[in-house]
C-alpha cells in the first residue's frame, strides 16, 4: 500500500501574483479624473495595468515586482496629477528643504483629509468583496483600453481640431482671432500687447511735485478676502480708484515683480520676462528719467528665491533696501526668517522721506506678511489655515489703515499704488489643493489693485470702481496722466485720469507649467510646453 504524498509546506508553495489590489488604485484614479482632480494618460495607465497582469512566481520575484510596481504607481500618479513636473520639484528641493517641519505637516494635511480616507476605505472594501466573485483585472484593462482608443476615433479628432490647430498668421489683429481657437487668440493677444506702451513725458519746472509709493503685497486676492470675510475692511473704502477686474497674469512672486516693474509695456509671455526688457518698459527707470529719486523697502530680507535680485532687475532699483535694524518682527516666515511689521517699515520710510530734500521720490515696497506658512513669532498661530490667514490679513489691512492716517497727518503729497502679487489660493479647487498656485486660476490672479491720493490740494470723493479687465499697463497709464496734470491742484474727481484707459482682454495668466486663457465666452488651459487646450472649469 502506497503512502499518500507528503504535503508541501506552506512556505514553499510558489507564489503567483496578478493585478490583485492594484485594481483599487485604478478605480480611485478614475474617480479623481471624473471629478477633474487629476489628469489621466490612458496609454501609460494601460501599459502599467498590462504589466501588472503578467504572472510572477516565487517569493523574491514577487517582492521585487511589488516594490517596482509601487514606485511606478506613485510616479504615474504624480504624472497624472496637476502638480508641477518632477524635474521642477527637483530643482526646488533646496527651497523645500528650508520649510519648517510644522509647515510640511500642514501641507500634507491639505492633501489628505478624512473624507478622502473614508472614500478609499469604501472602495477597497467593495473591491475586495466583488473580487471574490469576478476577475476585475480584465474589466479594468478593457476600460483603460477604451479610454485610450476613444480619442483616436475619427469623430473625436474632428471635434478637437479647432482647439489645437496652429494659427495661420502670428501677427493677425486680436479682433480677427478665431474665438474657438485658443492658440490663435493667445498668439494674437501677445502680438497686440507688444505694440502697447506708456511713456512718461518730461516734467516742467512748474509741475507740482509729489511722491509715488508702490505697495506690492504678496498673497492677497479678492477671493481670499471673501473667504475670510474681509472684503469690506474699512481701508478698502479709503482707496480712491479700485480696479476690480485686475489680472496679475501670474500666480507666483518672482514673475509678479518682473511684471509690475515692466508695467510701462503691454503684457509679455512668461518666458520673455527672463530676458532683456524692451526699451522704456521699466516703470521706475521711467520715473527716474523724469526726475524721481528711487528707494527700495521690503519687510523681509529678500533672499528667498533671489527675490531682491529680481527687484533690482529694474536698473533704477539696483540699490540696497531700507534698513530693517531695530524694527519689530511679529511674524516668522515658513523658513524661520523674520518678517517685519508693515506699519513700522512704512513709518520709517515716511520719517526718512521727511529728511530727504529730493523733490520727488518713487519707492517700491514689498510685503510678504500674508505668505503661506507664516507664523506668529509668539507661537500662538491658529492651526486652521483660514483662521491664520484672517488674523494676518486683518492685521495687514489695519496697519495700512493706520499708515494712511500717518501719511495724511504728515502733509506730504503722495500717490499710493496698491497692487497684490497674486492670491493665497485659500479656497483651493479640484485641480490643486489649498495653497497650491501652479495653475494660475482667476481666483488667484484677480487681485486688489488701487490708487490712493494723499495730501493737500486733493479732496477725496467716493471710490471709483473700474470694472473693465485691466492689468499693469492701466496703472502706468493713470500715473502718466497724473504726471501731466497733478491731482493736487484742487481736484476731487479722478475720472479724467481714466480716459483712454488700456484694458486687457482676453485675460492671460502663465506659470512655468501652465497657460490659462480667459475670454468672455470660455476659459481655456494647456500645459505651457504643450499644444492641447482644454476647457477650464474652476
Amino acid at each position: 500500500m502506497s503512502l499518500p504524498p507528503t504535503p508541501t509546506p506552506p512556505s514553499s508553495v510558489p507564489l503567483r501574483v496578478g493585478m490583485g489590489y492594484w485594481g483599487v488604485y485604478f478605480i480611485l484614479k478614475g474617480m479623481l479624473y471624473a471629478q477633474g482632480s487629476i489628469d489621466f494618460h490612458p496609454l501609460e495607465n494601460l501599459a502599467f495595468a498590462l504589466a501588472l497582469l503578467i504572472p510572477v512566481r516565487g517569493l523574491v520575484p514577487v517582492i521585487i515586482r511589488q516594490a517596482a510596481a509601487g514606485l511606478a504607481g506613485l510616479g504615474l500618479l504624480y504624472y497624472d496629477s496637476w502638480l508641477p513636473p518632477f524635474a521642477q520639484l527637483q530643482a526646488n528641493l533646496s527651497a523645500v528643504s528650508g520649510f519648517s517641519l510644522t509647515y510640511l505637516l500642514e501641507l500634507a494635511g491639505r492633501v489628505l483629509d478624512w473624507h478622502s480616507v473614508a472614500v478609499a476605505v469604501v472602495v477597497f472594501s467593495t473591491y475586495r468583496w466583488v473580487a471574490s466573485y469576478l476577475r476585475l483585472g480584465a474589466f479594468i484593462v478593457i476600460g483603460l483600453f477604451g479610454l485610450w482608443l476613444v480619442p483616436l476615433l475619427p469623430w473625436e479628432l474632428g471635434s478637437t481640431a479647432a482647439a489645437t490647430a496652429p494659427t495661420a498668421n502670428a501677427n493677425s489683429p486680436r479682433k480677427n482671432a478665431d474665438p474657438t481657437n485658443p492658440e490663435q487668440q493667445l498668439t494674437a493677444f501677445f502680438a497686440s500687447e507688444a505694440q502697447r506702451k506708456v511713456r512718461f513725458e518730461p516734467l516742467t519746472d512748474t509741475a507740482q511735485p509729489f511722491d509715488i509709493l508702490m505697495l506690492h503685497l504678496c498673497s492677497l486676492a479678492w477671493d481670499d478676502l471673501k473667504k475670510v470675510n474681509l472684503a469690506d475692511h474699512p481701508v478698502l473704502s479709503r482707496l480712491d480708484m479700485v480696479f476690480t477686474q485686475f489680472n496679475t497674469a501670474t500666480s507666483y512672486s518672482g514673475p509678479a515683480v518682473l511684471r509690475v516693474l515692466r508695467a510701462n509695456c503691454g503684457q509679455q509671455p512668461h518666458a520673455a520676462l527672463y530676458g532683456p526688457a524692451a526699451d522704456g518698459c521699466f516703470l521706475f527707470s521711467g520715473l527716474k528719467r523724469v526726475g524721481f529719486e528711487n528707494t527700495v523697502l521690503l519687510n523681509h530680507d529678500g533672499e528667498f528665491e533671489h527675490f531682491l535680485s529680481q527687484v533690482q532687475s529694474d536698473p533704477a532699483l539696483a540699490m540696497p533696501i531700507q534698513s530693517l535694524a531695530g524694527l519689530p518682527a511679529p511674524l516668522r516666515s515658513f523658513d524661520g526668517s523674520p518678517i517685519y511689521s508693515d506699519e513700522a517699515v512704512l513709518g520709517r520710510w515716511l520719517t526718512q522721506r521727511a529728511a530727504n530734500p529730493a523733490r520727488r521720490v518713487a519707492s517700491y515696497y514689498n510685503s510678504i506678511s500674508l505668505h503661506d506658512g507664516n507664523r506668529l513669532a509668539t507661537g500662538n498661530t491658529p492651526s486652521n489655515l483660514d483662521e491664520s490667514y484672517r488674523l494676518r490679513a486683518k492685521s495687514l489691512l489695519d496697519q495700512l489703515d493706520r499708515f494712511f492716517d500717518l501719511a495724511e497727518k504728515s502733509g506730504r503729497r503722495m500717490v499710493v499704488v496698491l497692487v497684490s502679487e497674486h492670491g493665497a489660493a485659500l479656497r483651493g479647487g479640484k485641480m490643486q489643493f489649498s495653497g497650491l498656485r501652479d495653475i494660475p486660476t482667476p481666483a488667484i490672479t484677480h487681485v486688489p489693485a488701487a490708487i490712493k491720493v494723499i495730501g493737500s490740494g486733493f479732496t477725496p470723493m467716493e471710490p471709483i470702481k473700474v470694472a473693465h479687465p485691466t492689468s499693469y499697463l492701466a496703472l502706468s497709464h493713470v500715473l502718466s496722466n497724473m504726471l501731466k496734470d497733478s491731482p493736487f491742484g484742487g481736484k476731487s474727481d479722478l475720472r479724467p485720469y481714466l480716459v483712454n484707459l488700456p484694458t486687457t482682454q482676453p485675460q492671460v495668466a502663465e506659470t512655468d507649467n501652465f497657460v490659462l486663457l480667459n475670454t468672455e465666452q470660455q476659459a481655456w488651459m494647456r500645459p505651457a510646453k504643450g499644444v492641447a487646450w482644454q476647457a477650464f472649469q474652476p
